[in-house]
């Protein structure tokens, strides 16, 4: 079975926007709006209660002017947490590898080139 396209669609709303019409209007019962559209009246009945829920929406008061803030941005939202994950990750991997220099006697601050060793700033003696 085909899928309408956008025109078909839109005709097809129009037509029954033109049903609904009628019957608010008194000009049709809601038996003749659905025999005209081929559907049953309960089917009808959900139409036209969508369409005056739609429409009591679209009169309903605004606030006016621009949202405060954007709508939010799903891909944003991944990539913040892909990053704070990945931030994580950066930490774990520099205090590992503090551990590891640290237990292997890997000097942390760059020694001045001289043949003196660094001393200690312990205060035992050797």
């Amino acid at each position: 079975m085909d899928e309408p396209n956008a025109k078909d669609s839109m005709e097809l709303a129009a037509r029954r926007l033109e049903q609904i019409m009628a019957v608010l209007k008194g000009e049709r019962s809601a038996t003749q709006a659905a025999a005209a559209l081929g559907v049953s009246r309960q089917t009808f009945y959900e139409w036209y209660n969508r369409a005056l829920i739609t429409l009591q929406d679209s009169l309903t008061d605004r606030v006016p002017g621009r949202p405060t803030h954007p709508p939010p941005d799903p891909e944003r939202a991944r990539l913040q947490h892909e990053i704070s994950q990945l931030q994580r990750e950066v930490d774990l991997l520099k205090n590992a590898i503090l551990i590891r220099d640290v237990m292997e006697g890997v000097p942390r601050f760059p020694v001045p080139d001289s043949d003196v060793p660094p001393t200690s700033r312990s205060k035992k003696k050797p």
